[in-house]
C-alpha cells in the first residue's frame, strides 16, 4: 500500500496593488515574535521583496513578500540527510487551517491554498504505479509502466460555496520526478532519489474588485478546507 507524505503546504495571496508591508512584518503579525532569518531584495519601479523565516514546531514557516504575490509557506526544517525529507501531516495541516484563520488581510483578487504530498518510490515503476493508484479512473492512462518524468494536469471548475459568484480552479497535478539532495558539510554527497508527487493548487479565478476583509477570509477558509480534505483523502 502507497503511503503518501506531506511535502510542503502554503497560502498565497495575489494583492491588487503592490503594498508597504515587508516578510518580517507579516511573520511578526502572524505569530507575535520575530523572524529567525530575514532578507531584503532591492526596491525597484514595481515594489520591493522580501524574505522572512523562522521554525514552527517540526517544520520551517517562510513568508515571502513579493509586490504581486504573498507567499505563507511550510517546508521542512533542513537536515544534513541523504533522502527526502517529509514534514508530518497531522503536525501541519492543521497550523494550515489555522493560519487560515490568521490570514493577513491584504486586498487581493486572487487567493490560493497548496498542498504538496511525496512518495519515496524504489524505482520508475513503482512511482508510476503509486500515481496510477491515486488517479481517478477517468483520467487515468492505461499503460503506465516504465516511463520516466510523467506529468499529468486535471483542472475541475467548481463554484464557491461561501461566495457564489466567485469560481474556483481544483487543479491537481501528478508527476513522477528524481530529485537530488546533496549531503554537506565535507566532501559533497549526491543522491538521487524518484519521488512521485502530487500537488493540489486550489485558487480562485481573479475577480474584477478586490475581496473585502469578511470575503478574504471566507475564501482563504473555505479553500485550505477544500485543499487540506483532498490531502487527507491520500493521506489515509
Amino acid at each position: 500500500m502507497v503511503k503518501w507524505q506531506l511535502m510542503s503546504a502554503r497560502i498565497t495571496l495575489f494583492p491588487e496593488k503592490p503594498g508597504n508591508r515587508t516578510a518580517a512584518q507579516i511573520y511578526r503579525d502572524l505569530w507575535s515574535e520575530d523572524p529567525e532569518s530575514f532578507q531584503s531584495g532591492q526596491a525597484n519601479v514595481f515594489g520591493q521583496a522580501s524574505n522572512a523565516s523562522g521554525k514552527r514546531g517540526a517544520s520551517t514557516f517562510t513568508v515571502s513578500a513579493q509586490p504581486i504575490r504573498i507567499d505563507l509557506n511550510f517546508t521542512v526544517i533542513p537536515e544534513p540527510e541523504s533522502r527526502v525529507q517529509f514534514l508530518s501531516a497531522d503536525e501541519i495541516l492543521p497550523k494550515l487551517e489555522r493560519l487560515a484563520e490568521s490570514v493577513p488581510l491584504i486586498p487581493s483578487r486572487r487567493i490560493a491554498c497548496y498542498v504538496q504530498l511525496g512518495y519515496a518510490a524504489s524505482d520508475t515503476i513503482s512511482a508510476n504505479a503509486a500515481l496510477s493508484e491515486a488517479i481517478d479512473s477517468r483520467f487515468r492512462p492505461k499503460d503506465l509502466r516504465d516511463e520516466e518524468d510523467f506529468v499529468l494536469q486535471v483542472n475541475s471548475i467548481a463554484d464557491s460555496k461561501t461566495l457564489p459568484e466567485v469560481k474556483h480552479n481544483l487543479l491537481l497535478k501528478y508527476s513522477v520526478e528524481k530529485l537530488q539532495t546533496i549531503t554537506l558539510p565535507g566532501p559533497a554527497l549526491v543522491h538521487e532519489q524518484i519521488i512521485s508527487m502530487i500537488h493540489m493548487d486550489f485558487n480562485n479565478k481573479p475577480v474584477e474588485r478586490a475581496f473585502d476583509d469578511s470575503q478574504l477570509k471566507k475564501l482563504v477558509r473555505e479553500l485550505c478546507e477544500l485543499a487540506v480534505a483532498r490531502a487527507r483523502v491520500y493521506l489515509g
